[in-house]
């Protein structure tokens, strides 16, 4: 409840104090007495934004100080917050110079306006016809009635708010549970999904050493069919030579018989080429070269 108000250099007024007591007190006076400067006052000294044309004319600084009595635990609440000591007696001073500069004391202790305003939000409802009013705010009713049933109340919300608080853990817990189940999920159809693409596949443990030999076969296709054609030619000539080797020792192999050996290792030489020249030739014309198949590979 506010107990004390006292202005200084507002508006048309020079020095004001005015005391409050309890129940209801009345304001009356004719249209331009000064009551609406009154409540600009209480305004500026609950943190309303305003400016150097509220400084009496003449004046270099105005001054309101406003005392109030205080069982509001929001407001011990908020003032322990801001480490601002308060009992039951609450201390506001605001004043502003000419240089449009404040200065604001709760308690002694200066507090910046939006700090004020915190804490005057739960001191004060000013209001005029036709004007939303805190009393109309849900949270608000909630909070005049939750605070009418007193400790009863305050017990039954702690628990509340406990249990409240117990559930939201709880469910925390849950959804962290939930998501480590889905990432298990996901994972296990990724897994699954690779093991039908490999089993498919048809793999054998030796086919990747024989895709390697055969990516290295295609890829030196021209050198080897190079290789193997001039061995063919040479093997060729190398077979005629022995060829007319074999006749000519055959002619005079009936004069020396220490010419029969020789005659039949030349033999089985004829015979060793011969075969590797129809090896030879039988590769190179399976030989087979295809672009699309070494890319396959």
């Amino acid at each position: 409840m506010l107990r004390k108000i006292c202005i200084k250099n507002i508006a048309l007024i020079e020095e004001l104090e005015i005391e409050f007591d309890k129940g209801l007190n009345v304001l009356t006076g004719e249209t331009g007495a000064g009551k609406s400067i009154i409540i600009d006052s209480l305004n500026f000294v609950l943190g309303a934004r305003t400016d150097k044309s509220l400084i009496r004319s003449g004046e270099s600084i105005a001054r309101v100080d406003a005392l109030f009595d205080i069982c509001n635990n929001e407001v011990l609440d908020i003032l322990s917050q801001f480490d601002i000591d308060a009992e039951n007696e609450l201390l506001i001073s605001r004043s502003m110079n000419i240089d449009n500069r404040s200065d604001v004391k709760v308690n002694g202790r200066s507090v910046t306006v939006s700090m004020l305003k915190e804490i005057t939000s739960h001191l004060v409802d000013i209001y005029g016809q036709q004007e939303q009013v805190t009393l109309m705010q849900p949270k608000m009713q909630l909070s005049l009635v939750d605070n009418f049933g007193g400790d009863i109340i305050k017990t039954l919300i702690a628990d509340y708010q406990s249990k409240l608080s117990n559930l939201k853990q709880v469910k925390a817990e849950l959804n962290s549970f939930t998501s480590l189940y889905d990432n298990v999920d996901r994972e296990k159809d990724y897994l699954t999904f690779v093991i039908d693409e490999i089993s498919s596949a048809n793999l054998t443990e030796t086919e990747e050493e024989e895709l390697l030999q055969l990516k290295q076969r295609l890829s030196n296709y021209e050198k080897i069919i190079s290789a193997t054609t001039t061995l063919q030619n040479h093997l060729s000539n190398g077979l005629s030579s022995v060829s007319q080797g074999v006749s000519n020792i055959n002619g005079v192999v009936s004069y020396d018989d220490a010419l029969e050996n020789l005659k039949d290792r030349l033999e089985s030489v004829k015979i060793e080429l011969d075969d590797i020249v129809s090896e030879v030739n039988q590769y190179n014309q399976n030989a087979d070269y295809d672009e699309r198949e070494l890319k396959n590979v």
